[in-house]
């Protein structure tokens, strides 16, 4: 279900706060179900693999939209692209403004499930950063730069900072 939570269980070293947290995210499973028990995924296989999908059945999408998967599915291109990219989303993003209908209703289908990565992602850092040794980190004001993507530029930073003045 949570596949970076399930690496950091295997470490030993926080055991217990892996109850915990497997509790919290078994929770946020659930709330993520409630909002997609209705959702038939067979309908979205073209965003997750354009490029093996066989029938050209695509629900809710036009026929310029159809046309759009053809032409993205025999870009020899598009399809290393593809299979290079970890994420589907990043895949989508990167995707050429020739395709930019068909890229705008991947992505507005995907947009739900980031929230749930953000989440796991959140979650994990937490196990990390609070082992057993350090439980009694404060640690609410730090958790949005690990979690971040953005690389701090430490020598600005330190730059910016004045040195204790001498006496």
């Amino acid at each position: 279900m949570f596949p970076t939570f399930k690496i950091i269980c295997l470490a030993d070293e926080i055991d217990e706060s892996k109850v915990l947290i497997n509790n919290d995210l078994t929770n946020v499973w659930k709330q993520f179900s409630l909002y997609s028990k209705d959702l038939d995924m067979s309908k979205y296989e073209w965003i997750r693999n354009q490029f093996v999908v066989e029938k050209y059945d695509y629900f809710g999408l036009t026929t310029a939209e159809q046309e759009m998967i053809i032409d993205l599915s025999s870009d020899s291109t598009l399809n290393q692209m593809f299979h290079n990219e970890n994420n589907i989303v990043t895949f989508w993003l990167r995707v050429k403004n020739d395709f930019l209908a068909l890229r705008n209703k991947a992505l507005e289908i995907l947009l739900p499930f980031v929230t749930s990565y953000l989440c796991e992602t959140g979650f994990s850092t937490v196990a990390v950063i609070k082992t057993k040794y350090r439980s009694r980190l404060m640690i609410e004001k730090k958790l949005r730069s690990a979690i971040s993507s953005m690389i701090p530029r430490f020598e600005k930073i330190c730059a910016e900072k004045q040195a204790q003045p001498s006496h």
